[in-house]
């Protein structure tokens, strides 16, 4: 059994299988919306505006293994502008689909404000969580930047420094 080692990882212990990450460095990424939107991803949120930060494909090794999802990102304030009842935050989407995915953020950073955007990064934000492999057919994460506003408001954020990390455990 091989075990796949991301650049500068060393000794994984005995129970992971492999390691995969990604990576989006010093790139900005702008999750804009404006109005009412419908939910996606099915997630139940309606209000939500998302932008893909980067993505990891893994082939399970063991359909009995579980797939450990983290995910972080950083902002910038740099040409944001964030509304009163606004929000942002970080999910975690198997396939692009709408089942199995995570969003652990709880609306983070809510209410914004707009003296908040001014000489401001935010704070690192993170999602994770696991998935029961249950095959050995490849899945693609992707982690995804949204942004969250109430009624017909605007609100824009932008992402930055993003990376996701899979591992697969046996557990």
């Amino acid at each position: 059994m091989a075990i796949i080692f991301p650049e500068g990882t060393q000794n994984l212990p005995s129970n992971v299988l492999q390691a995969k990450v990604a990576s989006n460095n010093n790139s900005n990424g702008y999750a804009t919306i404006t109005g009412a939107t419908n939910s996606q991803y099915g997630l139940g949120f309606s209000n939500r505006v998302y932008i893909d930060l980067c993505s990891v494909s893994i082939t399970p090794i063991s359909a009995n293994s579980t797939i450990v999802i983290q995910g972080l990102s950083g902002g910038s304030n740099s040409n944001v502008s964030y509304h009163t009842t606004g929000a942002f935050g970080l999910v975690c989407i198997l396939n692009n689909g709408t089942s199995n995915n995570i969003d652990n953020t709880d609306y983070q950073y809510y209410p914004m404000t707009n003296p908040f955007s001014t000489g401001t990064y935010l704070p690192n934000t993170v999602c994770q969580g696991s998935h029961a492999a249950g095959n050995t057919n490849t899945q693609t994460w992707y982690l995804k930047g949204y942004s969250y506003v109430e009624g017909t408001n605007t609100n824009k954020v932008s992402f930055r420094d993003s990376h996701l990390l899979l591992l697969e455990v046996e557990i």
